[in-house]
């Protein structure tokens, strides 16, 4: 028959596990000991304080410590610390490390390196260019080499030339009068997206609207 009560001498409390009462057992997982008055190292001053009761394990030694560790110091060199651009001006008693709150994110989300997602070479994002700015922002995800191009190796017109002047999705004729925002407008739509590893090579071209483009949007057909 189990025990009805704790393990620990003189407690004459309900097991709760391990054969400890639920006081018993919360220090332990708290504090990791039984004893009521446990050694800790202050993680700022580094000196050993004591603690009594079962409350969570402190990890510093006074509120002053506890406001210094939290309390990060702002940049020497006037740069942003998630962007490294240079920080605007601050007002009397106002300490900035961030110029925005995106870049606050980026520093505690950005990886030191990421592999690429077309080729898997891995980024350094630790790189940073001759005036001292992060080379690659933290949505970074492939490399130099794999980057997508701003121009296409034939526009529109060209596509029209080649295969014609009907549009590829809904096969209706495209206007080369109307022009962006236009849903009629002519687009140039990569047959294979380029997010599925297309390339950017006049026979993975073809010429849709702008709106037939847009609802491909990264499938390989309508």
């Amino acid at each position: 028959m189990p025990n009805s009560t704790c393990s620990i001498p003189e407690c004459d409390s309900a097991p709760h596990q391990r054969g400890w009462c639920l006081a018993h057992y919360t220090r332990v997982r708290r504090t990791g000991s039984l004893d009521l008055t446990t050694k800790f190292t202050c993680q700022v001053c580094s000196v050993e304080f004591e603690k009594t009761g079962t409350g969570p394990k402190p990890k510093y030694c006074g509120l002053e410590c506890k406001r210094a560790r939290l309390r990060t110091p702002p940049p020497k060199d006037g740069r942003c610390m998630g962007c490294s651009a240079t920080l605007p001006p601050q007002g009397a008693g106002k300490t900035r490390i961030y110029c925005r709150p995106m870049c606050k994110s980026i520093k505690t989300r950005r990886p030191a390196s990421r592999p690429c997602s077309q080729c898997g070479e891995v980024i350094d994002m630790t790189t940073r260019t001759s005036d001292g700015r992060l080379r690659y922002p933290a949505y970074t995800k492939v490399c130099e080499s794999c980057r997508k191009p701003n121009r296409y190796p034939l526009n529109a017109i060209q596509l029209a030339e080649r295969d014609g002047p009907c549009c590829k999705g809904c096969g209706l004729e495209v206007n080369f009068e109307a022009v962006k925002p236009d849903p009629f407008s002519p687009s140039v739509d990569h047959i294979i997206p380029w997010s599925r590893g297309g390339a950017n090579i006049p026979q993975n071209l073809q010429l849709m609207h702008l709106r037939c483009n847009i609802i491909k949007g990264v499938k390989l057909a309508i």
